[in-house]
Order: C-alpha cells, then structure tokens, then sequence
C-alpha cells in the first residue's frame, strides 16, 4: 500500500510516502478505529487534522 498525502492551504508542497503491507495497513485500520469506538482519542482540534485523519482512514480501509 502506498499512501500519498498532498499539501494542504499555505502548507509547503512537499509530499510523504508510506509504505505498508496490506496486514500492516489492516491492523492500523482496525487499531485506529478500535481507539475511536472507545472513545480513547480526542476530538480532533483543528479541521485539518480531522481531514487527515479521514484520508488516512479511507487510504487504509482501501488497501
């Protein structure tokens, strides 16, 4: 899995690449959502980390 992050509103325009295996990528998915259903992060406090957090959510459940 290759995941791509562009740059967001007046960030620099430099993008990051990572690279996991599919089980990898699995057990990330199912560990971010298991914190989420348990209440155990918190809410997001800026609208771009929400926005991050659900193109990784969405790379993830992809893969």
């Amino acid at each position: 899995m290759r995941a791509f992050f562009g740059t967001m509103g007046g960030m620099a325009n430099d993008d990051v690449t990572v690279s996991l295996t599919g089980d990898e990528a699995l057990i990330l998915f199912d560990l971010l959502h298991r914190w989420e259903d348990d209440n155990r992060v918190s809410a997001p406090q800026h609208k771009a980390e929400q926005v991050a957090l659900w193109n990784l959510s969405a790379l993830l459940e992809r893969s």
